[in-house]
């Protein structure tokens, strides 16, 4: 089954965490017997490792959801790290705004709460982001079109 991870309009995936394996009893149990239920220790611990392994790689797929706006995700079938175990894939993203060069981005709570930015970046890690050139008066890095990146 096939999964779609999405980011509202200005803000891409960055997958932080990822599991094939089960955790659970009650995560994907439709049409499985309670044998193929019960071992809910079972985890592959290069699970997320292989987000950015070769093209080969089950989980390549997901490593290029990262700097995406939307991406579309498929458990893996050729792996199995838990015979008799029926397995399921999970994948813990956030949405990390971009400010692309040029432009603004308003950041606001809602009352009582406060703003904690707990990395930025500015500049250009990946060449996917906003590759359309503008002019601005800073130039940090000659030739390159740099954006704003919050999390």
């Amino acid at each position: 089954m096939d999964s779609v991870q999405r980011c509202i309009s200005g803000q891409v995936i960055v997958v932080s965490w990822a599991n094939y394996g089960r955790r659970d009893k009650t995560t994907c149990p439709d049409g499985r017997s309670d044998s193929e239920l019960q071992n809910v220790k079972c985890s592959w611990s290069a699970t997320l490792h292989l987000l950015s392994a070769s093209a080969d790689s089950p989980f390549t797929c997901i490593h290029r959801c990262n700097w995406q706006n939307s991406c579309t995700v498929e458990a893996p079938s050729l792996v199995d790290p838990c015979h008799g175990t029926y397995e399921y894939l999970e994948v813990f993203f956030t949405c990390q705004s971009v400010i692309c060069e040029g432009s603004q981005a308003n950041l606001q709570c809602d009352e009582g709460q406060v703003i904690v930015v707990s990395w930025a970046n500015y500049g250009r890690r990946e060449s996917l982001i906003s590759a359309r050139k503008l002019e601005s008066s800073v130039d940090l890095c000659a030739g390159t079109y740099k954006y704003l990146e919050v999390f």
